[in-house]
């Protein structure tokens, strides 16, 4: 750990690659609430692998310029010595690292990345951690509408298009749901189904269902909630 308040500084800045690449990657895909000790251990890898390919990048530039050649061996071989008889230019050279660290920890965490991932085979047989039933069911055929049927505990029935959900991947009972657009619902007493208000949204919590089923419809082009509705 860094006994100096300059290094303490530098030890904080440095993890700013891990924190954006974890609060991307919740951003773009589901997850699964992990416990303290792996997020930070996340973090922590995540910066130390952007760093050191940002570095990697800057000993590569520097085969070909030879000003940038002197600076890195300096790094290298006597950092202290670089940053007590050069103190601005270091700083400079620490912020520049910085940037290219976190440039490389926001396209980790894209989801360009992840599908070059599965296109290249390298996650192919591993256990998918990030993704339970419930996420599966609303993302398995993206660009259709995701019509949702749910049966409630206490016998009643309701239909209509998916207008958004919980995206975490943890098997909890508190997750919920919304349906908004043409639903139509039916008490447990009744045969019929009636159609409710299109304007109206309707907020589902996980605890209150028995059993649910999706359905999948070819988008129409002329549907005004299109883009509110598609997957």
């Amino acid at each position: 750990m860094p006994t100096d308040p300059f290094s303490a500084i530098v030890y904080v800045f440095l993890l700013i690659p891990g924190l954006l690449y974890i609060s991307l990657r919740e951003n773009h895909r589901t997850t699964k609430k992990q416990s303290a000790f792996r997020e930070t251990a996340t973090v922590i890898f995540a910066s130390a692998l952007s760093l050191l390919c940002s570095f990697l990048l800057l000993l590569f530039i520097s085969l070909f310029v030879e000003g940038t050649r002197l600076w890195v061996a300096g790094l290298i071989a006597t950092p202290d010595a670089l940053q007590a008889e050069r103190p601005i230019e270091f700083v400079l050279l620490l912020l520049l690292l910085l940037i290219i660290a976190t440039v490389f920890a926001y396209f980790a965490a894209h989801p360009i990345a992840h599908r070059l991932i599965e296109r290249l085979g390298i996650s192919q047989g591993r256990v998918q951690k990030t993704f339970s039933g419930w996420n599966r069911a609303f993302t398995a055929m993206p660009g259709h509408l995701v019509m949702v049927s749910v049966q409630f505990t206490n016998g009643d029935w309701m239909q209509g298009p998916l207008a958004s959900y919980n995206p975490s991947a943890d098997e909890t009972m508190d997750r919920s749901l919304t349906l908004c657009g043409e639903i139509h619902f039916r008490s447990k007493s009744s045969s019929e189904s009636s159609s409710m208000d299109g304007k109206q949204m309707i907020v589902i919590h996980a605890s209150e269902i028995q059993y649910l089923a999706v359905t999948y419809m070819a988008p129409d082009e002329s549907d005004e909630n299109l883009g509110y509705h598609r997957r």
